[in-house]
């Protein structure tokens, strides 16, 4: 067993599960395990507990997408490590995020009108290409 949890999220990172996830996954989840070892990286595996790793996602409670991500990402890394016996224990059991209060709010037909009217023309074209197709805002820019 490793002795700290950076040991253990750089080999979660290093794993070839990690690697065959999808691009957007390995983005958001690395971004939030590099600062999850910044912050707990120092901690004994023997430290690290659910309480721990609650209050490393209260950190990020004014966040609720990031803090959602950061919690799965970690429970990620839990699943995987605690079957390799880089874990002695789950540290993720009965943590909680506090969620979004409202989600996305689309633009109205007015802010709509505005941008497609005053906005240099690539820009007017994405958000009618946005509004028309219903996509998410990485599927539009991939298209």
């Amino acid at each position: 067993m490793p002795g700290n949890f950076s040991h253990v999220i750089k080999g979660f990172l290093a794993s070839p599960y990690f690697n065959g996830l999808g691009e957007s996954t390995i983005d958001h989840w690395k971004r939030e395990l590099v600062l999850a070892e910044v912050t707990l990286g120092h901690l004994d595996v023997s430290e690290v507990r659910p309480s721990i790793i609650q209050a490393h996602l209260d950190g990020l409670a004014q966040y609720p997408g990031k803090q959602s991500t950061a919690k799965t990402a970690l429970k990620a890394v839990e699943k995987w490590a605690i079957v390799r016996d880089f874990l002695p224990h789950p540290i993720t059991l009965g943590t909680q995020t506090i969620g979004s209060d409202g989600g996305h709010e689309p633009w109205t037909d007015q802010e709509v009108a505005d941008a497609i009217e005053h906005a240099r023309p690539d820009l007017a074209r994405a958000v009618l290409l946005a509004v028309s197709t219903g996509q998410r805002g990485s599927d539009i820019v991939k298209m």
